[in-house]
């Protein structure tokens, strides 16, 4: 399945988008709540991180925490995919 993240050049990837991702990969057993997230990359506005999040939900890069309103965490599948990202 091919998704709208896995279709981009890493080069189009943007730099809040991309700060958010190294964020996740680096505590990738973590789960976050948006507002932990948006502490952890002070410098990317909370809508660029509310708005990642969302579109990593849908795509199943993320997967809701059970028990926690709005807490997400990575999948295994979604880990690969961003570290390929990344390079």
């Amino acid at each position: 399945m091919t998704t709208r993240l896995t279709g981009r050049p890493r080069r189009l990837l943007t730099v809040n988008r991309r700060r958010i991702v190294v964020a996740l990969l680096h505590h990738p057993n973590r789960s976050w709540t948006v507002r932990e997230l948006a502490e952890a990359v002070p410098d990317v506005p909370e809508g660029a991180v509310r708005d990642t999040i969302n579109q990593f939900l849908a795509e199943s890069i993320l997967r809701p925490v059970p028990h926690r309103a709005l807490t997400i965490a990575l999948t295994d599948t979604g880990q690969g995919l961003l570290k390929r990202l990344v390079g």
